[in-house]
């Protein structure tokens, strides 16, 4: 096995073949890219890479998901678990989502006070069902139980969770 070099890329090659060249590598990253967009479709997620350094830029170049993040996880991936690569890729992300968190409030603030602003569960169900809400801020810790009944608009709300089964003939 010997490295060659032809017009400034290195190629490992083994009897005359290529082994793991760009080509190759881009291929495989435009087939990953294409089922990225079928799986993402209209999301706008980050996406992180994981994986050893030389292969980054290589994805990069062939990367259309727009939400792509320019730092990425380095090493290989198979080395860590399923936590550690989580926490890796979260110190990546957290800056992301603490970004658009703060454009939420900022935005929010802009709003206060309008009647684009409630914090009333019976204006707030209807403009849910008819795709009304642009932000949507929830208190994690806090419930409401109830039902929507969107041909009537009306709310039944309840102080406990109430099953409610749905028949169809």
């Amino acid at each position: 096995m010997r490295s060659i070099t032809s017009g400034g890329e290195s190629k490992l090659v083994r009897h005359g073949e290529e082994v793991d060249n760009k080509e190759n590598i881009q291929r495989y990253f435009r087939r990953i890219d294409k089922g990225l967009h079928e799986l993402r479709r209209d999301q706008q997620a980050p996406l992180v890479l994981a994986g050893v350094d030389y292969l980054h830029p290589i994805y990069k170049e062939v990367n259309t998901y727009p939400h792509l993040i320019r730092e990425g996880v380095s090493g290989n991936p198979e080395h860590l678990s399923a936590k550690e690569l989580h926490q890796q890729a979260w110190a990546i992300v957290k800056p992301y989502f603490l970004k658009a968190q703060q454009k939420a409030v900022d935005r929010y603030k802009e709003l206060i006070g309008s009647e684009r602003v409630s914090n009333r569960i019976r204006e707030i169900m209807p403009a849910a069902y008819h795709g009304r809400i642009e932000l949507l801020f929830v208190v994690a810790a806090l419930h409401q139980w109830g039902t929507f009944d969107p041909d009537t608009e009306a709310i039944h709300l309840h102080k406990k969770e109430v099953v409610t089964k749905i028949c169809s003939r």
